[in-house]
């Protein structure tokens, strides 16, 4: 069907092609109703052909046998009021029908039809043949037909979907191409189906995201940005495709900053444009692919730092913030092209979005804006710290906790009125703290996540790592919140008890800086005198009393 030379055929059979990567209740009745209606006209031309030729001939009729209605009666059913509105209704009600969620049988046997290709050797210039039904799917994208594009780019967003998929489709030839070409194509609907392919390809695909960077992928995502004639829909598929072709890979990062794509996202995320309520939802997501957008350039290239990769891929940040290159270059193009003070301001307040995917892409991007001795005085001002503890303090999820106090470590480092800040907020880390320490000890940090269905040991960890990094930044060379630390109930011994040889190091390490910041002046009272101080913490570290 898609090879024949009917448009209608073709059409249908790159329709169903799509329809079988996901299990959406809509799309196969849509697809149904689109047979039934190119069926029915099928009938009406074969009917009047039948009725000509018996005019001709006097031959019996068939349209009492085939029980067609004329094409005028059918275009005046369901258009009246009520039944327009019982449409809608019923399409209100299909919403969550729709999130049946995808075919990933369907969609390994697309690519598995012809394994031939596997065998055959990789070439780095022209990559592996493309198997026979995504080839079919390739050439669909360049029909003259609107739909039949719109159907075939949908199929390629269904297939690429399933991991595996992505992995093989990026090294097939015509596939990349294929896909720029959908991203140039007049019909907005296709541009997005092109940006959900984009996105599916980069996602966690290093091979892809070289190829789709080098191809120039970046410059045509932060065109399609750019225009206004493009829905929300498209700039919110588009967003996605960034977040994935910028996360942990520098090239593209510099691609972007090249194209200047910063000035383009900053002023999305600072534009006070009207947006309609229906489209409210994307427009919140949108939003927060913009942010992580953001983060993943100022941190692409250092996997020491946190990314916005997966909720449960994390990685322990350094000990210290570094003002490395890439990250000056992005602050001389942050203040060479928008306003700076009111792009922080917008940062900051996307802390107190309802979505947590935005709250958590906030606190990335003002954790690696940090880094800045520039931005981490402005973000200070303009209540970044107040900003990341509400969502520390406030929010459940571990994740955002984690990654706000990590991007509030950043921001107390070498800024005393951040540490000053900070300095209010030591009871609170340390109640962190502790409720950390009693769930590792209990065990039940070690179970799964009911919601993720990942080890949870590593979120806990890293959340009481974050949080003792928070410390050692916040009284580092401060008296007034050493003083503080000394006051509060159980913090000394906490932190003595965490830089024990058996903690693991991302939390031993800050510990030890910790209580080296304490006893720089002077020993802390612990034991009644200096020496037992000196002893009692020589003995619980596990170092030799003579050293």
């Amino acid at each position: 069907m898609c090879q024949s030379p009917r448009r209608e055929l073709r059409r249908l059979g790159a329709k169903a092609l799509a329809a079988l990567t996901w299990n959406g209740h809509m799309s196969s009745r849509a697809f149904g109703t689109d047979v039934q209606e190119q069926w029915q006209l099928w009938v009406i031309v074969a009917v009047g052909r039948i009725e000509k030729q018996r005019r001709r001939h006097q031959t019996p009729g068939l349209s009492e046998i085939l029980n067609v209605e004329s094409k005028a009666i059918r275009q005046d059913m369901h258009h009246s009021p009520r039944d327009i509105a019982v449409a809608r209704r019923q399409w209100a009600l299909r919403q969550q029908r729709a999130l049946e969620g995808p075919n990933h049988a369907n969609m390994r046997q697309l690519v598995k039809s012809s394994m031939t290709w596997l065998s055959q050797p990789l070439s780095e210039s022209r990559g592996y043949e493309t198997v026979p039904l995504v080839k079919v799917l390739v050439i669909l994208c360049h029909d003259r037909d609107h739909e039949c594009v719109l159907a075939a780019a949908s199929g390629l967003a269904g297939v690429s979907f399933n991991a595996r998929n992505a992995a093989d489709l990026g090294k097939m030839r015509g596939i990349i191409k294929g896909v720029l070409t959908l991203m140039n194509h007049t019909n907005a609907e296709v541009v997005t189906q092109a940006c959900n392919v984009t996105a599916n390809l980069a996602f966690q695909q290093q091979w892809n995201q070289e190829a789709l960077g080098s191809a120039g992928m970046v410059e045509c995502l932060v065109g399609v940005l750019r225009s206004s004639r493009m829905s929300i829909d498209t700039s919110e598929a588009a967003a996605c495709a960034l977040v994935n072709l910028l996360s942990l890979h520098t090239q593209n990062a510099r691609r972007l900053m090249a194209g200047g794509g910063l000035s383009t996202i900053s002023s999305l995320l600072s534009s006070n444009d009207f947006t309609d309520l229906l489209d409210a939802d994307r427009a919140a997501q949108m939003q927060a692919h913009l942010t992580s957008a953001l983060a993943n350039t100022l941190v692409a290239g250092r996997i020491d730092l946190l990314s916005n990769t997966s909720e449960n891929n994390f990685h322990f940040p350094g000990a210290l913030p570094i003002d490395d290159p890439l990250s000056l270059n992005v602050t001389e193009s942050f203040s060479a092209t928008i306003d700076q003070d009111l792009f922080a301001r917008s940062a900051v307040m996307l802390c107190a979005s309802s979505l947590s995917s935005t709250r958590r892409a906030a606190c990335l991007l003002l954790g690696n804006l940090a880094r800045s001795l520039q931005f981490r005085k402005e973000l200070g001002r303009l209540g970044a710290v107040e900003a990341l503890w509400a969502v520390a303090y406030e929010v459940r999820s571990r994740a955002e906790r984690a990654t706000a106090l990590w991007a509030l470590s950043n921001l107390s480092w070498s800024n005393r009125a951040n540490q000053t800040r900070c300095g209010h907020l030591l009871d609170g880390i340390f109640s962190m703290i502790d409720s950390v320490r009693n769930k590792l000890a209990c065990g039940e940090a070690a179970q799964v996540d009911s919601g993720s269905g990942h080890d949870a040991a590593p979120i806990y960890l890293l959340e009481c790592a974050c949080a003792v990094r928070l410390v050692a930044n916040t009284i580092h060379f401060h008296d007034s919140n050493r003083n503080k630390l000394e006051r509060v109930r159980g913090g000394v011994e906490t932190l003595m008890l965490l830089a024990r040889r058996e903690q693991p190091p991302a939390v031993r390490k800050p510990a030890l800086r910790s209580l080296a910041c304490l006893t720089t002046d002077h020993l802390v009272q612990i034991g009644g005198t200096s020496a037992s101080a000196l002893t009692s913490i020589s003995s619980i570290i596990g170092a030799r009393t003579s050293e």
